[in-house]
């Protein structure tokens, strides 16, 4: 089986030493290099080495934020279905965690190494959407939208009374809240109890987390929450 190899590259200097290990261990005859503005000099050389025997590509992103490095595996999964992805976290040590998040939300391979062994961590594939009623999916996009400064106002703008506000956000002993699940914050402001999206809720309000769930509904309430 041939796989499409996917590395960012940034500051390590052994990045293309963990590139080529991971070449090794996987037939590969195309790779997409991502990286920033600031290392495209250096991805370029590394390119142009690759180019003698396989496909390369260039990935260029803004930074290297956990949402822009999400959205970007994310994309990469969409515009490659018929591929087999394989992300090596280890060619960057600043993004390695962000990117084997990314993996595993989005039902990518990612490979690592530990001792001079590589590791192919499991492929875990499971949807924050098939948890998400269609209430929890409009306080999502409520806060999104504003800046909630108490669960009274979240109500209000939401249109959900504010009992089950309550309940959405915090949980119960047997049912996970937006807290739990680790979608928002809440804070104490004033006696009052203020709520934000996390980055992994922002991420989820934007759709870039891939739908792993056999219910047809899942995908109805991803494409319901692209903003």
């Amino acid at each position: 089986m041939k796989f499409v190899m996917v590395a960012v590259i940034g500051e390590d200097s052994d990045a293309e030493e963990y590139l080529y290990k991971g070449l090794k261990e996987f037939p590969t005859n195309r790779i997409i290099l991502i990286t920033e503005e600031k290392h495209l000099n250096k991805t370029k050389k590394i390119k142009e080495k690759l180019d003698k025997t396989m496909n390369a590509e260039i990935e260029t992103i803004p930074d290297a934020r956990l949402e822009t490095v999400f959205q970007t595996i994310y994309k990469l999964k969409q515009n490659n279905k018929q591929a087999h992805l394989i992300l090596n976290i280890e060619t960057d040590y600043e993004t390695s965690c962000i990117a084997l998040s990314a993996s595993f939300v989005n039902g990518v391979q990612a490979i690592g190494f530990s001792k001079g062994e590589i590791i192919a961590y499991p492929i875990m594939k499971f949807s924050y959407y098939s948890a998400l009623s269609d209430k929890k999916l409009k306080l999502l996009e409520t806060i999104y939208k504003n800046k909630i400064e108490s669960f009274e106002q979240l109500s209000k703008l939401a249109g959900i009374s504010l009992p089950l506000v309550t309940y959405h956000v915090r949980g119960s002993k047997n049912a996970s809240g937006l807290e739990q699940l680790g979608l928002v914050e809440t804070s104490l402001e004033k006696q009052k109890i203020s709520v934000s999206l996390t980055s992994l809720g922002k991420l989820i309000i934007k759709g870039y987390i891939e739908v792993e769930c056999n219910d047809p509904q899942c995908e109805k309430k991803r494409n319901a929450t692209k903003l």
